[in-house]
């Protein structure tokens, strides 16, 4: 389950990497100022969905787009794809998260009593070891 959230972290993280580059690091005088410590936290800007799926495979896009109807397209899309990429990137983590909690909740086993326990352990053969036997030199 741990190994899945990672998974679905992934992608949050790498939005909040192509973020910073863009507001920090994209050009000589923006990594000058990063280097300086002259960067305003109030200009950072991010991205859009939209902006970066039109930006980075702008061919994908359109043939999404084209292939949809468009009320569906300005209905259930278009408003996911104005939304910051960070945002909708970091949804199916928290999803994920508060899945993993619930079940982890739901499903663990309650603890038994020690003597159900001591009782259940002896009935398995897992009770205490016998004494181990001393040698005595002669």
């Amino acid at each position: 389950m741990k190994f899945f959230l990672v998974l679905l972290f992934i992608p949050f993280l790498a939005s909040v990497g192509h973020d910073i580059y863009l507001n920090y690091l994209a050009s000589d005088e923006q990594r000058r100022d990063f280097k300086s410590f002259q960067v305003r936290m109030q200009d950072f800007k991010a991205s859009d969905l939209g902006w970066v799926w039109r930006e980075y495979s702008p061919n994908s896009f359109n043939g999404m787009r084209d292939s949809m109807n468009i009320d569906t397209w300005q209905t259930y899309v278009d408003p996911v794809l104005r939304n910051p990429t960070m945002l909708v990137a970091a949804t199916p983590f928290v999803l994920g998260a508060v899945l993993s909690f619930v079940y982890s909740f739901l499903f663990t086993p309650i603890s038994m009593s020690s003597s159900v326990a001591r009782n259940r352990d002896q009935a398995l053969g897992r009770g205490k070891q016998a004494k181990q036997m001393k040698f005595s030199r002669k």
